[in-house]
């Protein structure tokens, strides 16, 4: 019985969150080349859920057991302006991303202001916005036979 015990813990650290997602790609430089040792996050700013890593010698990187979520994901290499995506995590199946790097340069700054609620969604469900309106034109035909085609509300 302790042999079997000692089996089942190590099956269940070694599992995933089932449907979490994975990042893996690469970070190059402008001419092609790998950039190693660059730091790539991600962050989901509703549920301040964060994650990072460093990118290995050939520049790859990969960022596992991501709740499904949009994410910002952001690649910061020294001599390298930011890189920036927004990702959207559905499924376990892996999001690939190629972060190609600019050289750092002169920046742009734009501070954009805004006063008012969030405008961002809290439920990640795809919808369809409608009104009154539209809802009033739907037929009213019941497929159980209760009404009939032409019948209005």
């Amino acid at each position: 019985m302790v042999c079997f015990f000692s089996r089942s813990r190590i099956g269940f650290f070694g599992q995933s969150l089932g449907n979490a997602g994975t990042i893996e790609g690469v970070v190059l430089d402008p001419s092609g080349a790998a950039v190693a040792r660059a730091v790539v996050s991600i962050h989901n700013p509703l549920s301040d859920y964060r994650q990072s890593t460093t990118t290995a010698s050939d520049g790859s990187f990969r960022l596992v057991n991501i709740p499904p979520n949009q994410y910002h994901l952001e690649v910061r290499a020294s001599g390298f302006a930011v890189f920036s995506q927004d990702v959207t995590i559905r499924n376990s199946l892996p999001v690939q991303i190629k972060a190609a790097l600019e050289i750092a340069g002169a920046e742009t700054s734009v501070t954009v202001e805004a006063a008012g609620a969030d405008l961002l969604e809290v439920n990640p469900s795809d919808h369809v916005d409608t009104d009154r309106a539209q809802l009033s034109k739907l037929p009213a035909f019941d497929p159980g036979g209760r009404s009939q085609p032409g019948d209005h509300l």
